[in-house]
């Protein structure tokens, strides 16, 4: 449990806006609008930083849920130190971090029934749907408009495409299919 943590916490963050009782107001800005805060100081790359930087308690000493002000919470803690951080200490070396990393990961993705037929992986889109607008005018005219969201820090698209078919899904007309410039607005 301590390696599947520490491997898992090496990307990623706690957002405010999930768990409150957990990552400060403060946090929150206008850059950082869900309040995320990071487990340690490189979080979008997969390394052992985390690790080194909780046994050395420097940089972010393992993020918000080792010294979280909110001692309830500091899950994290807990589970790293079970055993006096001599597992954590096992991870210090980036080799070692990655080769029990992978065989944990491994280890969860291979856990399947016997007979169990898997599809086939499935890819992450670059850009979805995070609310969308279908609004009629007093006119008649019909106006679609959202914003979209991206797993990555990449720049938005120039345009974005959309297709609407009759209500039910019949086909008692045609499809259309418009682009529009940068109405649909990226939020990372």
């Amino acid at each position: 449990m301590i390696q599947a943590v520490a491997c898992g916490h090496s990307v990623g963050n706690v957002h405010r806006a999930n768990f409150p009782e957990i990552v400060p107001q403060s946090v929150v800005n206008e850059n950082n609008t869900d309040g995320a805060q990071p487990f340690d100081s490189t979080p979008f790359t997969f390394d052992n930083t985390g690790v080194n930087e909780y046994l050395s308690n420097t940089g972010l000493r393992g993020g918000p849920l080792v010294v979280g002000a909110n001692q309830t919470t500091n899950s994290d803690f807990r589970i790293f130190n079970s055993d006096k951080n001599v597992t954590m200490r096992g991870l210090a070396s980036p080799l070692n971090f990655q080769q029990k990393c992978f065989k944990i990961f491994e280890r969860m993705l291979d856990t399947v029934p016997r007979g169990t037929v898997l599809s086939d992986p499935i890819s992450v889109r670059p850009w979805i749907l995070n609310e969308g607008h279908l609004d009629l005018s007093s006119t008649g005219a019909v106006t679609y408009s959202g914003q979209i969201s991206s797993w990555s820090f990449s720049a938005s698209p120039a345009t974005a495409s959309y297709e609407y078919v009759t209500v039910g899904g019949g086909n008692t007309g045609p499809k259309n299919s418009q682009s529009g410039s940068k109405n649909l607005v990226p939020q990372t």
